[in-house]
């Protein structure tokens, strides 16, 4: 049904000022961490994406994710990485 009701989402992704400035001041490791921080509340739900699941930026998000109480899911590559511990339901 198209007429049910909307799901409010965010591309940490697509602010080139925040992704530019949040980098250079605070380091690329912590771009996300500093959005999820900012916008994050218990219950949420906070979807990663990395390939290697080493990313030290995802890592950081799903960290403050968790302490913040939200649902962390990480979408992964193969193999044992660090995000699979990192978040709570890795795929």
């Amino acid at each position: 049904d198209i007429n049910r009701p909307a799901l409010p989402a965010i591309a940490l992704t697509t602010d080139t000022s925040i992704l530019t400035a949040g980098s250079n001041d605070l380091g690329f490791e912590n771009v996300f961490a500093r959005q999820v921080e900012a916008l994050g509340r218990e219950g949420d739900i906070l979807v990663g994406i990395t390939t290697s699941g080493n990313s030290p930026n995802i890592l950081r998000a799903f960290e403050i994710g968790n302490k913040r109480g939200l649902v962390t899911i990480g979408l992964l590559g193969a193999g044992g990485s660090r995000a699979a511990s990192a978040c709570q339901l890795p795929v």
